[in-house]
């Protein structure tokens, strides 16, 4: 498992134990014992932390279920909940994109906003991880390689556009003195554990923009739903990578406009229409 794998199950044990005393046998564990856990960590944290908590515990019984040490898991057949918190769904338009650009104090925080807003990359992990050898120039593409999702066959590396915002910053980094002869994008924050959310709340203030929670899932989300509407869902988890199911659960927001054009959408003056441009519609004359 990578560190921050470990990290998240370091926090469920935590909670795990805040309730269970480690000398319980696990055999005393049953399903209403989990269903007050559940509850009392639903009045402790919001949804989507219980529902992290609930997973990967629910993975350490089912793996002590295949190794015979249990007959089942206590937690068969509760629901982990929901893991997405919407409150904090933020989409950041090109407008705040282009004020948190001139924010930035250096050409690799502004790639590393470009990276995560234009081409939806995660970071830090896939930013981080780009080397000047993935980006293909000559053929308006990058190639991407992705810790997150490795470990499925297929799905260790994909290949995005070098869309027109995105390639005029990777150019400008390229060409910066700094760059030369470097084998990695990024080069001032390499560091893995490096955090990145201190800087970027700075550079957000300093562009004058409210607070953004979760800011680079957000960019990545508002990107995900730009790609979506434009070239649909298939290109969408081509370019992003995620599934379209993940993109659903996670990252598909429906905007006030588009309720706004749903309300102006009249069905049956449309078909009436449709039909009445039908029956006016003038045959060509015959030659004579």
């Amino acid at each position: 498992m990578k560190q921050k794998t470990l990290v998240v199950y370091d926090y469920a044990k935590s909670w795990f134990f805040e309730y269970f005393d480690e000398n319980e046998l696990v055999e005393n564990l049953s399903n209403d014992s989990m269903t007050q856990w559940k509850n009392l960590l639903l009045k402790e944290l919001a949804t989507a932390s219980v529902a992290t908590v609930i997973k990967q515990t629910k993975t350490c019984f089912l793996w002590a279920v295949k190794q015979d040490l249990i007959p089942k898991s206590p937690l068969e057949g509760i629901a982990p909940g929901n893991f997405r918190n919407k409150s904090k769904d933020r989409l950041i338009s090109m407008k705040e994109y282009y004020r948190l650009l001139d924010a930035c104090p250096c050409q690799d925080w502004r790639v590393i906003i470009a990276l995560a807003r234009i081409g939806g990359l995660r970071c830090p992990s896939e930013v981080i991880t780009l080397r000047w050898s993935d980006v293909k120039w000559e053929k308006n593409c990058f190639h991407v390689r992705s810790p997150k999702t490795e470990h499925h066959e297929g799905k260790e590396s994909r290949v995005v556009p070098l869309f027109p915002e995105l390639k005029s910053e990777l150019e400008t980094l390229f060409f910066v003195p700094e760059s030369q002869g470097k084998e990695f994008v990024i080069n001032r924050y390499r560091d893995v554990d490096q955090g990145l959310a201190a800087p970027f709340a700075t550079i957000t203030k300093r562009a004058g923009l409210s607070e953004i929670p979760s800011p680079f899932i957000n960019m990545r989300r508002t990107r995900s739903n730009e790609v979506r509407k434009r070239w649909g869902a298939a290109l969408e988890s081509e370019w992003i990578g995620h599934s379209e199911q993940t993109a659903n659960d996670h990252y598909l927001v429906i905007e006030d406009s588009e309720y706004a054009e749903a309300s102006q959408w009249n069905v049956s003056e449309s078909i009436g229409n449709s039909m009445d441009s039908r029956k006016t519609k003038r045959t060509p004359k015959k030659r004579v």
